[in-house]
């Protein structure tokens, strides 16, 4: 298995190993910004369906109810409801993790850090597994 993510191997000046740095930055990087983006999108959403059940007075559902399918939450932001938009926000909030152990897959393949990448693989598949299983435990 390939080192190069945890030891760093110094250069004649001392510096270190640009190449896996400059990977290692990268990597650090893309994984930031797709946790950032995807924090501040599901964020706004949840807001925006807070401002829009205050401005129309309701969620858009009964109470107590709420779309609990990709389906459900679909038509629900095709017409607007508070809920819809807010159940996508939470849908989006929890897939961002997803989303960054994907990111961190290709990033590790693009490094040729198979390991790490077949590893984070296995955890997208275990991830992926878990929703699946809860969706039909419903």
């Amino acid at each position: 298995m390939s080192k190069r993510l945890n030891t760093v191997r110094p250069l004649a000046d001392g510096s270190g190993d640009a190449s896996a740095q400059a990977g290692e930055t990268c990597l650090r990087r893309n994984v930031s910004r797709t946790l950032v983006w995807g924090m501040s999108a599901s964020a706004s959403l949840i807001i925006l369906g807070w401002i829009l059940a205050a401005i129309q007075g309701t969620t858009g559902y009964p109470p107590g109810e709420y779309p609990r399918s990709a389906d459900a939450i679909a038509r629900g932001l095709a017409s607007l409801k508070p809920g819809a938009v807010q159940a996508f926000g939470f849908l989006l909030l929890i897939g961002t993790p997803l989303a960054r152990v994907a990111v961190s897959s290709a990033m590790y393949f693009r490094m040729r850090e198979r390991a790490l990448g077949w590893m984070s693989v296995a955890v997208l598949l275990v991830l992926a597994g878990g929703l699946l299983l809860g969706q039909l435990a419903e």
